[in-house]
């Protein structure tokens, strides 16, 4: 039998998130705050090490001041939860359900009282219309509570910058796939493709930001990537990769001339 899965997938041991969920108790205790609702998914997987591609659908972390958090999210994310060891519970959001329901039901059954609750209204991921109708139907008062958890991400541990260079090592890689590939006739999705297959090669993960290929007239457009373009003699390319190692990024980018400059 293989071993189980619970706790395979945090980043780090769990002691070092249970230092980090007593460190944002502690700010809850300061503030005389019941518990406190995250929104945003960096914060959520800096607290707990959950990590999910469905982060873009509604989620939330009710942080509480005295047990280990809850999750609130789409009932498929439920499997990663259930190995998630820094949770103590996981709250499924059907896809016929209103999330704010779900979590009005759990936020007002856990505190029926009406005790101050910290809700991090600065995440791109609460929405006006989510925060007004959370507002409307709770019990409890809601106090604005943010960057609580930002502070503590700035300062990287050993452990977190080692997986910084890993990621600049696979950007590289990419890279270098992508420069080896630019020729007359290639493809910008040529060099995509080598760039993204190397870096992966390389060990990262997937990106939080894709790669960036441009070439010809299309380099001064920012933000744009590659999109079936043809690589022609003089054309200048711009080449920007990527590496993820345990959702810790590093960016690398290049400029090369297509034929002799």
């Amino acid at each position: 039998m293989g071993r189980p899965l619970s706790g395979q997938e945090l980043t780090f041991p769990e002691s070092e998130y249970q230092l980090r969920l007593n460190a944002i108790q502690r700010d809850l205790s300061r503030r005389q705050l019941a518990g406190g609702i995250l929104f945003d998914p960096e914060n959520i997987y800096w607290l707990t090490g959950f990590q999910t591609i469905g982060y873009f659908t509604f989620q939330c972390l009710l942080v509480l001041a005295d047990d280990k958090p809850i999750l609130v999210s789409r009932q498929v994310n439920g499997f990663l939860a259930a190995v998630t060891p820094t949770l103590s519970r996981f709250e499924g959001i059907e896809d016929h359900r209103s999330p704010i329901d779900v979590l009005l039901g759990l936020v007002n059954g856990l505190f029926p009282g009406g005790e101050a609750i910290g809700i991090e209204t600065g995440a791109w991921y609460m929405t006006v219309r989510d925060y007004l109708e959370l507002k409307g139907g709770c019990a409890s008062e809601l106090v604005q509570w943010n960057d609580h958890i930002e502070p503590f991400r700035i300062i990287k541990s050993e452990e977190q910058v080692s997986r910084m260079r890993k990621a600049a090592r696979a950007a590289e890689a990419g890279l270098d796939a992508a420069l080896a590939a630019v020729r007359v006739g290639a493809s910008e999705n040529d060099l995509a493709a080598a760039m993204h297959s190397a870096a992966i090669g390389a060990g990262s993960e997937y990106l939080g930001h894709p790669p960036l290929v441009v070439s010809g007239e299309r380099t001064a457009l920012c933000f744009a990537t590659w999109k079936r373009r043809f690589l022609k003699k003089g054309d200048v390319v711009l080449l920007e990769s990527a590496g993820c190692i345990d959702r810790y990024h590093a960016i690398v980018a290049r400029s090369a001339v297509v034929g002799k400059a």
